[in-house]
């Protein structure tokens, strides 16, 4: 296994226990909890999201 692999997976470990802590603290489901943070990434990143997602359909459409 590659060394950038294991720092990946390292990284999702840890940040998958911080979001398990948070959860029980909070008294919430880990997923909802998951869900939640997926959706407001999305919302914080949806302009550049929209562009990736335009360029990409150009680059389709130009095949």
């Amino acid at each position: 296994m590659s060394q950038k692999r294991k720092v990946c997976l390292m990284i999702n470990s840890k940040l998958y226990e911080l979001i398990r802590f948070y959860a029980l603290i909070e008294q919430r489901s880990v997923s909802d909890l998951i869900e939640e943070i997926i959706k407001e990434w999305i919302s914080r990143n949806k302009d550049v999201l929209d562009k990736e997602l335009k360029e990409k359909s150009r680059l389709l459409d130009s095949i």
